[in-house]
């Protein structure tokens, strides 16, 4: 009997842990991409930074989570593996910035980048298992795109931030490359079947019902047989051939039922029937691209704009908007809900949380970029400063890449917000991996974390003899504390050595490095341990 018993755990244990292992994540939650989570959060929230993980570019892929690791890529060319306390489990150099979503099926997670390759790694050691060379990987390119000159010159697109991701449908994986989409079976890992479109393919493919549907930057939509890659249908949408502007799709869709949703750069959003390519109604949005994709729940689609700078709730019975939230800049991501809330990036640095019944933006989480600003590219309000962009009038292609250049220094948030366990994961252009969560009172699921009370303080605050950093390590690392004013000006080093674990502080008398007394007013201190980084605003009195 006893004997029999301890088979009997076994088997469980077993049954347990395959089942922990059984997961499939991808960019949108599911193949359909309805971006639905299942985490609660309150009616009034106080977003705070939970961690923060520094990598070495700018983060524009949108994370997965599988059995409490986060994983995700950066213009660094590495896929990170991190667990749910902000530790690196392992980073994979791959051979081309990576700025797509990962997927992960059971133990492997799958990814593609600008080098042309689709990667299988072991989500356990970050080896490589297998990988496939695709026929190449470009951003959008052609000659005076965006109204820019000169007329006849190629150049590259420099708001094409996203390559396709890819989904994962039964045992087949999908993704686009150049201008090719691929299918690959993940139980031989042999090529199924390819197509090649007019033009390059960063739209992640969405599947449903044996169909694959995916938006091109011919400006259209595609619907392929999902095992054979034969084309069904597709749908046009706007073209602008004088300035190459107002075309092409960026976003993914999204499948409800017999609708497909997508966004073009004509400035529309389209409801397409599933099954025979054709218009059930579109949304014009004033001429403001539209490169978000969306959130799906219940009777609505929720989704982001460029231009028209805004997070808009549409029926998804005939597109009519229930109501649009000002998101005071341009707004690539796509949102994600949970608990009928919204969390999106924009690209002034800023996740809103958005009460998705009333419209109300609930709080908002800054990024490190965004406090620190350094270009000051963003006014307090969130609004773009104009100032900082009075030298570059003009149509010049030149002018063009360096406008968004100054605008990502503000830690510009393009990557989807992804949630597990209550807890919000982004990525951002100031090259850090953010996870916040809410603190507020009215939380019924917060609990303080293991070693929380061991954070970082700062006291007394405001301050006018001086003031101590305490803070803690939970391994030994790379110490950097540096103290800033608020256009981004380097103070004082306080802090730039390796350090043991442990409690430390160290203590800033307001002094610059020259031994001059600082004026009265607000600085910024940030603490970076190992690949950890904090910001914290420091009052100096009279």
């Amino acid at each position: 009997m006893k004997k029999k018993f301890v088979l009997f755990l076994s088997a469980i244990a077993l049954y347990i842990a395959n089942c922990v292992q059984a997961q499939t994540v991808m960019f949108g939650t599911n193949p359909q991409h309805n971006g639905v989570y299942n985490s609660t959060f309150p009616a009034n929230m106080v977003l705070k930074k939970k961690w923060s993980f520094k990598t070495n570019g700018k983060i524009f892929s949108t994370a997965v989570v599988a059995n409490d690791v986060i994983y995700f890529g950066s213009d660094d060319s590495c896929l990170y593996a991190i667990d749910n306390a902000g530790v690196l489990k392992w980073k994979f150099k791959s051979n081309g910035k990576i700025c797509t979503s990962p997927a992960v099926k059971d133990t492997v997670v799958y990814f593609n980048n600008y080098g042309a390759k689709f990667y299988a790694v072991n989500t356990k050691t970050g080896k490589e298992i297998w990988s496939f060379n695709s026929d190449g990987e470009s951003p959008r390119t052609g000659k005076g795109l965006n109204w820019c000159t000169p007329k006849d010159m190629v150049m590259t697109d420099p708001w094409d931030f996203y390559l396709s991701s890819p989904v994962i449908a039964d045992s087949m994986v999908y993704f686009g490359s150049g201008a090719n989409v691929y299918a690959i079976n993940l139980k031989n890992n042999v090529l199924v079947w390819k197509f090649t479109a007019p033009n390059i393919v960063h739209s992640s493919p969405a599947v449903y019902d044996g169909i694959i549907y995916f938006g091109c930057w011919d400006s259209k939509l595609y619907a392929l047989n999902a095992s054979t890659g034969i084309q069904i249908w597709s749908y046009q949408t706007g073209l602008d051939p004088g300035n190459h502007g107002m075309e092409g799709i960026q976003s993914s869709p999204s499948v409800i039922d017999t609708l497909v949703l997508i966004g073009s750069r004509d400035a529309n959003v389209y409801a397409i029937h599933a099954k025979t390519g054709k218009k059930i109604w579109s949304k014009g949005f004033n001429g403001s691209w539209m490169p978000s994709s969306f959130a799906v729940y219940k009777d609505y689609a929720y989704t982001g704009s460029s231009d028209g700078k805004g997070f808009f709730a549409l029926s998804l019975k005939d597109g009519r908007i229930k109501y649009s939230v000002n998101t005071s800049l341009f707004t690539f991501s796509t949102p994600a809900m949970a608990n009928e809330t919204a969390f999106i990036g924009v690209m002034n640095g800023s996740l809103l949380a958005i009460d998705i019944n009333t419209g109300k933006i609930k709080c908002k989480f800054d990024t490190d970029g965004r406090l620190l600003n350094p270009l000051k590219a963003i006014a307090n309000d969130g609004t773009l400063n104009n100032s900082a962009f009075t030298d570059l009038n003009g149509s010049d292609y030149s002018l063009n890449v360096e406008y968004v250049r100054r605008v990502l220094t503000a830690g510009s948030i393009l990557s989807t917000p992804v949630i597990d366990k209550n807890v919000v994961y982004f990525g951002s252009t100031d090259s850090c991996f953010y996870a916040v969560y809410d603190v507020s009172e009215n939380n019924p699921n917060f609990l303080p974390q293991i070693g929380e009370k061991q954070s970082d303080t700062v006291y007394p605050n405001p301050f006018n003899e001086s003031v101590v950093i305490k803070y803690f390590l939970e391994q030994n690392c790379f110490v950097d504390i540096k103290i800033y004013s608020l256009s981004g000006q380097l103070m004082r080093i306080l802090v730039g050595q390796k350090q043991t674990i442990g409690e430390h502080q160290v203590r800033w008398n307001g002094f610059n490095e020259k031994g001059v007394k600082l004026n009265p007013g607000l600085y910024l201190c940030t603490i970076i341990k190992g690949h950890s980084i904090t910001i914290n605003k420091i009052l100096l009195t009279k």
